[in-house]
């Protein structure tokens, strides 16, 4: 069966562009260095709608720590934010087990560090500690899509925290 092909001609970033330049207090000449283009080139893509290159997007997103599908596409791509939080939280619970006085934390200290009770444990903490992330990021990646099937757009500003607003607002911030 014939896979069927997605013809895209034109891309609008403008929106995003000025958004970044904004977050980032950028004039055009600054983006234009940022994507390794022309100042005209960006002033195009800021007039809307355009056709960048992959190299120039690639450039501006490893510059300032954006996310290339937002960029393109208006959507956010937000696995590694998710990850991050649900791992960052995991690993802080344990240690604050660890610091109180827990059979986790007896068990910890009972076993010699390099020993094969000691292994043992680690290796069965980490695993369950493991899957508790892996049900926290379900949880977010489910959370993500239901508040993008309500309208929510997702947006991108720093490499890690992640704004949500509605399409209404986003354009009034425009």
């Amino acid at each position: 069966m014939p896979i069927k092909q997605a013809a895209i001609t034109e891309v609008d970033i403008s929106d995003r562009l000025r958004l970044l330049m904004l977050q980032h207090k950028l004039t055009v000449a600054d983006m234009a260095t940022c994507g390794g283009v022309s100042k005209s080139a960006v002033e195009k893509y800021l007039a809307g709608p355009s056709s960048p290159r992959a190299t120039a997007i690639a450039s501006i997103c490893m510059e300032l720590g954006a996310n290339a599908h937002w960029l393109l596409f208006g959507e956010a791509d937000n696995d590694l934010a998710i990850i991050s939080n649900s791992v960052e939280g995991v690993v802080v619970a344990l240690l604050n087990e660890l610091r109180q006085d827990t059979e986790l934390a007896r068990k910890f200290e009972a076993s010699e560090f390099g020993s094969e009770e000691w292994r043992k444990f680690t290796w069965q903490t980490g695993n369950l500690r493991a899957r508790e992330a892996l049900g926290r990021i379900v949880d977010a990646r489910k959370q993500a899509l239901e508040k993008v099937a309500a309208g929510e757009r997702i947006i991108r500003l720093e490499p890690h925290p992640l704004n949500t607003m509605s399409d209404e607002e986003f354009k009034a911030k425009e």
